[in-house]
């Protein structure tokens, strides 16, 4: 799967945990060895994107020992 420049492009491993710069970020077992987007929209805050689907957002601040919890959004 490809995305946009802006977007950044990771893989999710076999765990479905995506890593950046010593950032875990679980996505979810179902979404192993898938290529997972990671779209900027604040000062470390980021949403996280499979495809065209927004999975939720990440703070990297609430990081707790390298790992960060995915925050689900709400559909308006």
């Amino acid at each position: 799967m490809t995305y946009p420049s802006h977007i950044e492009s990771l893989p999710a491993d076999r765990s479905g945990i995506v890593n950046r710069r010593g950032l875990r970020i679980y996505v979810g077992y179902v979404l192993k060895h898938q290529t997972i987007g990671l779209e900027q929209v604040g000062d470390g805050v980021w949403d996280v994107i499979f495809g065209p689907i927004i999975l939720g957002r990440i703070d990297e601040r609430d990081a707790d020992d390298g790992y960060v919890t995915l925050q689900v959004l709400s559909p308006m």
